[in-house]
């Protein structure tokens, strides 16, 4: 990208980055990692010629929450509280 001049890159963190849910703790690890990732990129190419940006989608139903091992609350409890 520095050699052409240009360049863009995105990546995807989903928003549970931000907003952690119990049981999907290394998910949510990895996608704070590659939240992580982007703001490094960010940092050190802001001066060079490419941009970084994350896309960080909403929640969407997926079986994760459903099938993840869960210590010390119980699953139906949390989701009607919030779904």
């Amino acid at each position: 990208m520095v050699r052409q001049d240009s360049g863009n890159i995105v990546n995807l963190a989903p928003v549970e980055c931000f907003i952690p849910f119990p049981s999907t703790v290394s998910y949510v690890a990895s996608r704070f990692a590659v939240k992580g990732l982007s703001g490094g990129l960010w940092v050190e190419g802001k001066d060079l010629v490419f941009n970084v940006s994350t896309v960080c989608p909403g929640i969407v139903s997926a079986p994760i929450f459903d099938t993840s091992p869960t210590v010390g609350f119980k699953r139906q409890e949390f989701r009607q509280d919030r779904f």
